[in-house]
């Protein structure tokens, strides 16, 4: 059964007039006294969370958390609805429903344009979480523009929780690594992971409630990186060297550098070693400038500041100024 309706995408939780059907008994349902016009809203019963919100052949799905056959919240189902314009809607058939791994919590659709999960061309892939009795990542597919959806066989994709909460991803597709980019809400923190198809998954890094760039180092280096590349700048921030199996953090600040990182400036701290380094990446090739002693204690978090001024280049921490070099 599909119906048009006239609204705006402004999507919000909205708790609808009390149906035991997952569709209106009255066909002129939108002209209901207390209908909303201006939000969208299902046909009957309970929705929240906007899911999966992806454009593809001149449609965009909506994609939302729905308890069809309830006005409170109940197991959740992904809603569905298309239109062409963002005010005129169309309502089509659930998308995904509660199986044996749980219910259908939030998460993110793409269109797999390389085929890269091997679903077939253009696949248009959901990504969400499955809460059962742990909550898990799991990816569903479909070949006709979101009318028909069949999951995967191999579903949980990431069966291995580290923490009870632990869903909602949004994936996109990132050229420059040409890889998928995963974000999951993780309790107090966001997690990332990358992929190459979709269904297998790594960890990536990770950033926690104070804010800051967490340097995890599990075997790597966390920066971030300055768009700024003139003569004369300042760039600063906050640096959370985090313990982690074992292995103390290092991160630090990226500049003058070209998108790939492979040639510019890099300012890094180092807690396994207690060393504050200002290095060259040329060609990818990492060229030390000058290194000093500094004491870092890990779960601190430091405040770097970059300052440059032609030739000249200082590096400061917590204010105070540690390396200072004419290059």
């Amino acid at each position: 059964m599909k119906r048009i309706i006239s609204i705006l995408l402004l999507c919000s939780t909205v708790t609808c007039l009390p149906l035991n059907s997952a569709y209106a008994e009255d066909p002129g349902y939108y002209n209901e006294p207390y209908r909303n016009q201006f939000h969208f809203s299902p046909e009957a019963n309970w929705m929240n969370d906007p899911n999966g919100m992806v454009f593809y052949k001149g449609e965009y799905h909506l994609f939302y958390q729905y308890h069809p056959y309830g006005t409170t919240w109940g197991p959740m189902h992904w809603g569905h609805a298309v239109s062409k314009d963002l005010v005129h809607w169309e309502h089509l058939p659930i998308a995904l429903s509660p199986d044996e791994n749980g219910q259908i919590f939030s998460g993110s659709a793409v269109i797999d344009w390389n085929n890269t999960a091997g679903f077939g061309k253009e696949a248009m892939v959901a990504i969400f979480t499955h809460a059962g009795d742990k909550q898990v990542q799991s990816i569903a597919y479909s070949l006709d523009k979101g009318r028909t959806w069949e999951k995967y066989k191999g579903n949980p994709v990431m069966p291995d929780p580290p923490i009870q909460d632990w869903r909602d991803p949004k994936v996109f597709w990132h050229e420059e690594s040409n890889q998928w980019v995963m974000s999951l809400a993780a309790k107090d923190k966001i997690m990332f992971y990358t992929s190459p198809n979709l269904k297998e998954w790594e960890y990536a890094s990770e950033f926690g409630e104070d804010g800051g760039i967490q340097a995890n180092s599990l075997d790597r280096t966390s920066y971030t990186m300055s768009s700024q590349t003139g003569e004369s700048f300042s760039y600063e921030g906050d640096i959370t060297l985090n313990e982690k199996n074992g292995r103390e953090g290092a991160g630090g600040l990226v500049f003058r550098s070209d998108r790939s990182a492979k040639n510019g400036y890099v300012a890094s701290l180092d807690a396994k070693n207690d060393v504050i380094t200002l290095s060259k990446n040329v060609d990818g090739t990492n060229e030390v400038i000058m290194r000093k002693p500094f004491t870092l204690k890990t779960s601190t978090t430091y405040h770097v500041k970059v300052e440059t001024d032609g030739d000249q280049i200082q590096v400061s921490v917590n204010d105070q100024s540690v390396i200072k070099k004419q290059i």
